[in-house]
């Protein structure tokens, strides 16, 4: 399922890039639109309890707090995921520092450290108009919804997926 859910935002990304230069990977500064995408999925198959989380790195932050995602060469960088109130973390961009690019972990995970208030993230989720607009077309689109019928299926309420709360205790 979450693969699926890759594959329908990786399409979103090459188009968002089509015109900028080559050379990053595709996940690379797609996090807040694929957080936003997640987000009104969720809510879209009836799925509470997730919430976005945001970081800002340490050579933006200007202070001994760095939060985002920690890359494998040990610096913090800004970053938005998902995180479940039953402490579950989803992040479908983590590759763009080195990690694997599905990441399903618990909220205890020490590459994460949100060090912006849960208000902040919401207001910047919110204000991420098309993260939520990849979403629409997708729900409207009959080839994107060969993809996304089933995934909706499998996240609506009484769900048994990989992404249930419970498998992260």
């Amino acid at each position: 399922m979450l693969s699926g859910l890759l594959e329908l935002l990786a399409i979103e990304w090459e188009h968002y890039k089509r015109d900028m230069p080559d050379g990053d990977c595709l996940s690379q500064d797609m996090c807040l639109l694929s957080t936003t995408y997640l987000y009104w999925l969720f809510k879209h198959a009836g799925l509470g309890g997730w919430e976005p989380m945001e970081g800002v790195g340490q050579d933006e932050q200007g202070d001994d707090n760095p939060g985002g995602m920690v890359a494998v060469d040990g610096r913090w960088y800004s970053h938005n995921w998902l995180a479940h109130h039953s402490g579950a973390i989803l992040d479908l961009t983590a590759d763009q520092f080195g990690h694997d690019q599905i990441i399903l972990s618990s909220t205890s995970d020490p590459r994460y450290h949100a060090n912006r208030p849960p208000a902040y993230a919401m207001e910047r989720l919110q204000s991420c108009k098309l993260g939520k607009e990849w979403l629409e077309f997708q729900l409207d689109d009959g080839d994107s919804m060969k993809i996304l019928g089933p995934i909706l299926t499998a996240l609506r309420p009484g769900w048994t997926s990989e992404l249930s709360p419970q498998a992260y205790p």
